[in-house]
C-alpha cells in the first residue's frame, strides 16, 4: 500500500526506458505517432461565421483583414465549384479524397524541380498513363540521379487526377521512400520459391484483383535485384486478371533501378546463373522501353574532378 500523494507523472519518468532505436528515432526528428487512415474534419457554417484563430494582442483591424482572406474547407469547396468550368463530380464529403489544394501545389512544385532528363521521362510516362497506352518502361539511373524523386512526382500527379497508382519496391527499405510504397512480394503475393512457371497467389475474383483491373500505373523500384521469375510471375498474373495478352495486362509499368548495384542473389550460384536470373534475360525485356537518367544530383558539378568521376562511373556499364 502506497501512502501519500501518488505522482503518476513522476512514476512514469522514473520507470521509463529509452532504447537505442527510440533514441535514434527521436534524434532524427521522426514522428512518434500517426493516424491511419487520415481523418479530416469538414467545416459546416453560415456565411462569414467560420472558426478563426487569432492573437488577442493584435489589433481588431488586422484580425478582420486577415479573416476576410481565410477560407474554410466549406468555402474552399464552393470556390472550386464556382471556378471550375465542368460540374464537380464529387460531393462535399467525397471531395477531400480526390482533391486538395496542398497536394496540387507538394505535386506542381515537384514538377517544376525536375531536370531535363527527369522531365523527359515524366512526359513520356504520364503520356502513356493518360492515353492508356500500357507501355512498359525501365528507368535506368545510378544512385543520386533522382529516380525516387521522379517516381513520387509522377505518383502524386496521377493520384491527384483520380488515377490508381501502385508503388512497390523489391526491398522494404526502398519501399519506405515511395509514396504509400510496399514491397513487391506483399502487394502481388509473389511466391517465396518462385519458378519459371509460377503465378502470384491472387484470385481473379478477389478485391485485390479488382484493384489491379482499375490500376493505371505500377511503379516497381529496385527491380535489378529481383529474380526475373518474380517479374514474369506478376506479368502472367496481371494478364490473366485483366484478360489481356499485353505485357502486365495493358497497365503502364515503370520498372527502375541500376544494374551496377546488387543483382539477384543466387545461393552458391556461379556468374552465368546470376546473369541468367537478371531481368535483362527475361522474355519481357524486348517489350521494355528504356529511359535513362545520367545527371547525378548529389554532386557539385562545378568541381571538374567530381564531374569527370561521375561521367566515368556512368560509362562503366551501359544498357
Amino acid at each position: 500500500m502506497v501512502l501519500g500523494m501518488i505522482n503518476e507523472i513522476q512514476q512514469y519518468l522514473d520507470a521509463r526506458y529509452i532504447g537505442p532505436p527510440e533514441a535514434a528515432w527521436r534524434i532524427f526528428g521522426h514522428p512518434l505517432h500517426a493516424k491511419m487512415p487520415t481523418v479530416i474534419r469538414l467545416a459546416l457554417h453560415l456565411p462569414g461565421i467560420h472558426r478563426v484563430v487569432f492573437n488577442p494582442e493584435e489589433s481588431l483591424e488586422t484580425i478582420q483583414s486577415r479573416v476576410g482572406q481565410q477560407m474554410s474547407t466549406l468555402t474552399g469547396f464552393f470556390a472550386y465549384c464556382a471556378s471550375s468550368e465542368d460540374e464537380c463530380p464529387f460531393t462535399y464529403q467525397e471531395f477531400p479524397q480526390h482533391y486538395s489544394e496542398a497536394q496540387q501545389t507538394d505535386s506542381q512544385i515537384s514538377i517544376d524541380c525536375l531536370n531535363n532528363g527527369q522531365r523527359n521521362a515524366y512526359n513520356i510516362i504520364t503520356s502513356s498513363v493518360f492515353q492508356n497506352k500500357g507501355v512498359v518502361f525501365f528507368l535506368n539511373g545510378g544512385a543520386g540521379t533522382g529516380k525516387t524523386f521522379l517516381y513520387n512526382t509522377i505518383t502524386l500527379k496521377c493520384r491527384n487526377l483520380g488515377h490508381i497508382v501502385i508503388t512497390v519496391a523489391s526491398s522494404g527499405i526502398a519501399s519506405l521512400l515511395l509514396v504509400r510504397g510496399r514491397t513487391a512480394h506483399s502487394t502481388f503475393s509473389i511466391p517465396l520459391d518462385v519458378l519459371g512457371n509460377s503465378n502470384c497467389g491472387l484470385s481473379k475474383q478477389s478485391l485485390q484483383a479488382e484493384l489491379f483491373r482499375e490500376t493505371k500505373l505500377i511503379i516497381w523500384d529496385e527491380v535489378p535485384m529481383q529474380h526475373r521469375h518474380c517479374v514474369e510471375a506478376v506479368d502472367r498474373t496481371l494478364r490473366d486478371i485483366c484478360d489481356s495478352d499485353k505485357p502486365f495486362g495493358g497497365i503502364t509499368v515503370v520498372l527502375g533501378g541500376d544494374f551496377r548495384q546488387i543483382l539477384p542473389v543466387i545461393p552458391k550460384g556461379i556468374r552465368e546463373q546470376i546473369v541468367n536470373a537478371s531481368l535483362r534475360h527475361s522474355v519481357l525485356w524486348k517489350h521494355i522501353h528504356i529511359l535513362t537518367l545520367d545527371l547525378n544530383m548529389r554532386l557539385n558539378h562545378e568541381d571538374r574532378e567530381n564531374a569527370n568521376f561521375a561521367n566515368f562511373f556512368m560509362e562503366i556499364t551501359l544498357l
